[in-house]
């Protein structure tokens, strides 16, 4: 998954911007970015851009990413592509949903571009039914 990354806007800081980058299956780019590197930050409100939609389930003792967004109270999520792995896409959605986060997905194109880009991540999905940002 090596060339995922996650976008962080902060209203309360304009000029605000993080990117983390997921090298390694070990730590999402959401725990990278909230964690490590805003540990400290307060994001109540503030819009996160994602390339791939955040996990709902993750092995204990780590927490899922949608879990992390809502326990940091962000207000939005932008998605670039739903995860291709059919036991979790459209999961971290309804997750962000529920906790009442609003959730919109990247311009079309834009999502086919990411798509492409992450090719080699979702080749071993590429069997599994397909959801698309209309089913929720």
């Amino acid at each position: 998954m090596g060339n995922q990354w996650l976008g962080l806007w902060l209203p309360q800081m304009e000029s605000s911007r993080h990117g983390a980058p997921r090298r390694d299956s070990n730590n999402h780019a959401e725990y990278i970015a909230l964690e490590l590197k805003l540990s400290e930050a307060v994001l109540a409100g503030a819009s996160v851009y994602t390339t791939l939609e955040p996990c709902s389930r993750r092995n204990p003792p780590k927490i899922p990413c949608a879990e992390r967004l809502v326990q940091r109270k962000v207000g939005r999520v932008f998605i670039g592509m739903l995860d291709p792995n059919r036991d979790i896409q459209g999961h971290g959605v309804r997750l962000l949903r529920d906790a009442n986060i609003e959730v919109q997905f990247f311009p079309h194109e834009l999502m086919k571009e990411i798509e492409e880009l992450n090719r080699n991540f979702t080749r071993k999905f590429r069997d599994a039914p397909r959801l698309t940002q209309t089913s929720f």
